[in-house]
């Protein structure tokens, strides 16, 4: 995917200062040198059918890659789309000089998307040869050693993250542009949507690493990759199908997606995070680190983020066992990577070594092949969101995968099970996407069942038996009745989630068993309930009715921007929920609010509400039921905490958390810190004063501690809450 590509001293296409350039998306390449099989003989012509293949073979391809790369919403894996540009690659081998009506597919896919100016790179972005087995990084290590006359050879191990390459260019130290990696000479200028991220720093620091001072380049194209976490990844989708939208297949779709965005202030309504590890352009060549470790300590002494305990290994076999560590570890790691990079560490040995016409000779990537498992498709049943949307789920036959037992399988909607050709008996196989989420990819439809018949997608709601219906240019259908029960359940259920109004209790069972028995059918009917009426409910006794009782009065005292968020409106995520806040200030000014007071509102990273959603939020503001529900709730007094007055132990505190902590969920750790004072941020900047460290904490540790910012643990932390 990315790793950083050495630019000979003399290159005809380049100046010097291209002396060095990290290379980003792997494509499979014929050889790790470049080359092409002897010809055949003359007059050695391709039977039609060849010709009709490797024709059919190139267009396929050539979809799949702008699918891929220029609208981020493959249709295939990343092992299905290798085996295709295998077998194109052997035919062409046998048959060079064959001509087709489809023109040859180049080695790098082009994510250009035609909506934002294009940059060129000062250095080319190009791809990396791929292995598979240890022979072929036996074979990769025997060439290198042999060009460089040594017996053994260092080599730099990093992860490969699986998201989307980008070229950050900083000019006397100064952070200008920000570009996709292209077609491998010019890609998309996303400057914009970066810095809407608030994830790079404007000026380079001059930090001092071992008692001396980081050079600075006059200019310097920083390779890094744009990625989102598991649960970044889980977060979106999961408001993606309540909205009735199309989930992203995998973390590095999200991570894709978001960046061809046109809005920034989308984009940082999304957290992707960035890591560094190489360079492209570098003003003045001589300025160059000796080696890649000394680069790696340069970029987390100038407040970058990096990869986390890369490796330094002498010879291929320590090479290796770091590749296997790496291997072993990658299900534990809180983002996704499909692989491992094995690079030369020096750069005076890159430089001898060269590159091939589309990779260089002096690193590989090793990708990891995606688990999958085969099991039997027992039926389909059907989930109904909180805006209606109903989302069809694979009942299987349990399979150990991955360490886990695998029962249930998200099916998006009726055109994923028609793509599939999915029927109940049939044996599936199931993939992780993203190593986390398992996903049906296939049917083995030598083992299907002779009586299975196509799969019919129900006109009725599985939950109140009402018509479904699919609005146009959608993927979803939707349950149009407000008073559905499974409907309902899932709105309140939201409402008193820890990141909206934090009534702790109200599980999915609680909250069905609510609306079952108890006549709930709002959000407000919650603060009419009673002891007698709770008791009267299953499963909840006088203990559990007395804690629900007192966490629903106490979420009364709600912060406006939670109860906003609460209220699940189109398109109203947590951070949007602050936007909203800001500019409609109570359930007045909420219920009065215009297209204009919309756009202008500003939440706390600086990016306005975007204009997009502005329609569909007025639309559902202007209905009769959800106007009663604003008015119904604000005379129950649900909202009425006053801003925060700064004053508590973590007042003026501008904190980051890192890592999973062992007694708080995400969202209840950063309830806690905001009562406490505190502003809350996602990641690592010059305005940030403190970091909370948790388990397998990410890099906003490393990135801290470049900038020099405390860092505290879980006990800690609570030392300091409990001190009011």
């Amino acid at each position: 995917m990315f790793a950083f590509r050495f630019l000979p001293r003399r290159l005809p296409r380049f100046t010097p200062l291209t002396a060095l350039l990290l290379l980003t998306v792997v494509l499979p390449a014929t050889t790790a040198f470049g080359g092409s099989p002897p010809p055949l003989p003359a007059g050695h012509e391709a039977p039609p059918a060849v010709v009709e293949r490797i024709d059919e073979l190139r267009r396929e391809i050539a979809r799949h890659d702008d699918l891929y790369f220029r609208l981020a919403e493959p249709e295939i894996t990343d092992a299905e789309y290798d085996a295709l540009k295998a077998e194109l690659r052997r035919l062409e081998a046998e048959w060079p000089d064959i001509v087709t009506d489809a023109p040859p597919v180049p080695e790098i896919g082009d994510d250009r998307t035609g909506f934002f100016p294009t940059h060129r790179h000062i250095a080319p972005m190009l791809s990396l040869d791929k292995v598979t087995t240890e022979e072929e990084l036996e074979a990769f290590d025997r060439r290198v050693r042999q060009a460089l006359g040594r017996d053994a050879i260092n080599y730099w191990v990093e992860p490969k993250f699986d998201g989307i390459a980008v070229s950050l260019t900083f000019e006397n130290g100064r952070f200008t542009r920000a570009a996709t990696r292209g077609n491998g000479e010019e890609g998309d200028d996303i400057t914009a949507n970066v810095r809407a991220l608030g994830i790079v720093p404007e000026v380079l620091r001059r930090a001092v690493a071992d008692g001396r001072a980081v050079p600075g380049p006059d200019l310097i194209e920083i390779r890094g990759e744009l990625f989102a976490s598991y649960e970044e990844f889980e977060r979106l989708n999961a408001a993606r199908v309540t909205e009735g939208e199309r989930p992203f297949a995998n973390p590095r779709n999200l991570a894709a997606g978001t960046m061809k965005l046109r809005e920034p202030a989308e984009v940082a309504e999304r957290r992707i995070e960035l890591v560094c590890f190489g360079w492209g352009g570098f003003v003045p060549e001589d300025g160059r680190p000796a080696d890649l470790r000394g680069f790696h300590e340069w970029l987390a002494a100038w407040g970058l983020p990096v990869v986390e305990e890369p490796e330094m290994m002498r010879g291929i076999e320590e090479a290796m066992a770091a590749v296997r560590r790496i291997g072993d570890e990658r299900g534990e790691l809180p983002f996704p990577i499909d692989g491992a990079v094995v690079k030369v560490a020096a750069v005076e040995d890159a430089d001898v070594l060269g590159w091939s016409t589309t990779a260089p000779r002096w690193a590989v990537a090793w990708k990891f092949a995606p688990p999958r498992a085969a099991t039997r498709l027992r039926g389909i049943a059907f989930q109904v969101g909180r805006t209606g949307a109903v989302t069809p789920v694979a009942e299987l036959e349990p399979v150990e995968f991955e360490g886990a037992t695998v029962e249930r399988s998200s099916l998006h909607n009726a055109d994923e099970i028609a793509r599939l050709d999915l029927r109940i008996g049939d044996t599936v196989l199931v993939e992780k996407a993203g190593d986390i989420i398992p996903v049906i990819v296939g049917v083995d439809r030598a083992q299907r069942p002779e009586d299975s018949e196509p799969f019919a997608f129900p006109a009725l709601c599985p939950s109140c038996g009402g018509p479904l219906h699919r609005q146009p240019g959608r993927a979803v259908h939707f349950c149009g009745n407000r008073e559905c029960p499974e409907r309902v359940a899932r709105t309140i259920e939201h409402f008193a989630s820890s990141a909206a109004l934090n009534i702790r209790g109200l599980g999915p069972r609680t909250v069905e068993a609510l609306v079952r028995e108890a006549g709930v059918r709002s959000a407000v009917d919650l603060y009419r309930l009673d002891a007698e009426t709770l008791l009267g409910v299953s499963g909840i006794g006088e203990r559990t009715a007395a804690n629900l009782l007192a966490s629903i009065e106490a979420s009364r005292g709600a912060r406006w921007e939670r109860v906003v968020y609460g209220l699940g409106l189109p398109g109203i995520g947590a951070r949007r929920a602050r936007s909203l806040a800001a500019a409609a200030v109570d359930y007045e000014a909420l219920l009065d609010v215009d297209a204009e007071r919309l756009v202008a509102g500003l939440d706390d990273g600086g990016a306005g509400l975007s204009a997009s959603v502005v329609g569909d939020l007025l639309a559902e503001l202007a209905l009769p039921e959800t106007r009663q529900l604003l008015k119904e709730l604000r005379d129950a007094g649900v909202g009425s905490a006053p801003e925060l007055s700064g004053t508590g132990p973590l007042a003026g505190e501008v904190v980051v958390v890192t890592g999973s902590l062992p007694d708080w969920t995400r969202a209840e750790v950063v309830a806690l810190m905001e009562a406490a004072g505190a502003g809350v941020r996602s990641r690592v900047t010059g305005e940030t004063t403190l970091l909370v460290a948790g388990e397998r904490p990410g890099s906003n540790l490393e990135r801290a501690r470049a900038l020099g910012v405390p860092v505290i643990d879980a006990a800690e932390l609570r030392r300091r809450l409990e001190e009011n």
